[in-house]
């Protein structure tokens, strides 16, 4: 097996990882957050109802966090090991290194998120009742919402999720060789875009709705 073979093989593996289960999570968790439009009372019953799963953390662990982690360290190895191409102006040379800037961004925004959320959850000792913030996680969520660092924060994370998975839509179609010809390519950079545009409003309504309540 040569050293581009194996490249290739992983690269695929890379990006299957990236858009399957972790593309599946963020469409659901995103899904999740939609109840802050909806106020306290729906936000709370639906993180109720999630929690009360007895196979959450085994599903979260083989679905989420091992394709996350696999995602991410092959990310790394590709991002020190790119060569960014910024010489000739093009489009997908800009794409190329956003690509990687964003994935950057977004494993510091995930392990933030994690600690405000799951993380916390797991090893609070103070103000949380099994797993569950005393006041609801409409108000822990909407607390932390209010300042403006944290709301900055989620913001940049919204925006480098939206570009990275819209980004990986494209960049996962044409890995596993499923966008032949011109046509098809431009095709997919629409749908690409089109992407990136509604799961930045997906993400950014829930984050208006837990600023302002």
């Amino acid at each position: 097996m040569t050293a581009s073979f194996r490249a290739f093989y992983w690269k695929r593996w890379h990006s299957i990882a990236g858009m399957i289960p972790v593309g599946f999570f963020l469409i659901t968790h995103l899904y999740t957050q939609s109840f802050a439009m909806s106020g306290a009372g729906a936000y709370n019953f639906r993180y109720a109802e999630t929690m009360r799963n007895p196979w959450l953390l085994p599903i979260e662990i083989l679905f989420l966090y091992i394709p996350l982690l696999f995602h991410l360290a092959l990310g790394l190895v590709f991002i020190f090991k790119a060569k960014y191409n910024l010489k000739y102006n093009y489009l997908d040379n800009w794409r190329f290194l956003l690509q990687r800037i964003s994935g950057f961004g977004l494993a510091l925004f995930i392990g933030a998120h994690f600690t405000l959320t799951r993380g916390h959850s797991w090893f609070a000792n103070d103000g949380w009742t099994n797993g569950t913030p005393d006041g609801g996680w409409f108000l822990h969520m909407s607390t932390h919402m209010k300042e403006n660092l944290t709301f900055s924060v989620y913001l940049l994370g919204v925006l480098a999720a939206a570009g990275h998975i819209g980004n990986g839509f494209w960049t996962f179609f044409n890995t596993m060789g499923w966008s032949k010809g011109a046509k098809a390519q431009q095709t997919l950079k629409i749908v690409s875009l089109l992407f990136i545009v509604i799961v930045t409003i997906a993400g950014m309504i829930p984050l208006y709705y837990l600023r302002t309540a």
